[in-house]
């Protein structure tokens, strides 16, 4: 690869140590997370419990209320607490990525002395502009990313539909219908033409090609300017 970058030689350090940061990014997401489920499966318990007691009492006095006309707000409103959850984890996710691949841009065109800015170029996307931003101004081999970037295309049509119809594909591709079919954690109900993220597994599966994605692209900036060092 050429010779090797230290502190105080070269941007290329942060590059190669880029997974370190990630991990510090990212990671605190996957702990929320995990206590958020815990917080609600708890709940869950709680309400569950509260059935049992009042069917208790409801066997001591047929006139009293079902379990359920008594604890309805509770129950619809934990219903709700996953989807909010998920949903809202999901987009600030997609933000993290968008955040960091402009840092990533910047660091690189710093490096390459560009004058040249990412929105600068054309593309369908901020990320593509991005992604057009590495290969057109930096120069570099992205064919190695290329399957986490495919599967980033279709989170940001989730991203999508769910900030701007609430989850709702009326015209279902299939490429789409087959990558949600194929994770675990989301669901496609197609009587409602509507997409829902069912579980924080999904969401640490889009965490997992993040980091992977970021990975690859900072191997391919230490791989480009280490040869063109020599």
């Amino acid at each position: 690869m050429g010779r090797d970058f230290k502190i105080g030689d070269s941007l290329l350090w942060t590059f190669q140590t880029d997974s370190v940061m990630l991990d510090f990014k990212f990671d605190p997401v996957i702990s929320f997370l995990d206590g958020a489920s815990g917080m609600i499966a708890e709940k869950e318990k709680e309400i569950s419990r509260k059935f049992e007691e009042w069917n208790e009492k409801q066997k001591q006095d047929s006139d009293l209320p079902d379990a359920y006309d008594v604890y309805e707000n509770e129950v619809l409103e934990h219903s709700k607490f996953p989807e909010l959850l998920n949903n809202s984890v999901y987009l600030v996710l997609y933000a993290m990525f968008e955040s960091h691949y402009l840092e990533l841009c910047q660091m690189t065109g710093s490096l390459h002395k560009s004058r040249m800015k990412v929105r600068d170029l054309s593309g369908n996307s901020y990320i593509d502009q991005c992604r057009r931003y590495l290969i057109k101004v930096i120069g570099l081999d992205m064919d190695e990313t290329m399957e986490d970037w495919n599967e980033i295309l279709k989170h940001q049509r989730l991203r999508n539909a769910i900030t701007h119809k609430s989850g709702k594909i009326t015209e279902m591709k299939s490429d789409l219908r087959s990558f949600i079919d194929n994770r675990n954690g989301v669901t496609y109900y197609p009587e409602r033409k509507l997409v829902q993220i069912e579980s924080t597994e999904f969401l640490k599966g889009f965490i997992g090609v993040i980091k992977s994605y970021f990975n690859k692209v900072n191997i391919q900036i230490v791989r480009h300017y280490s040869q063109t060092s020599r």
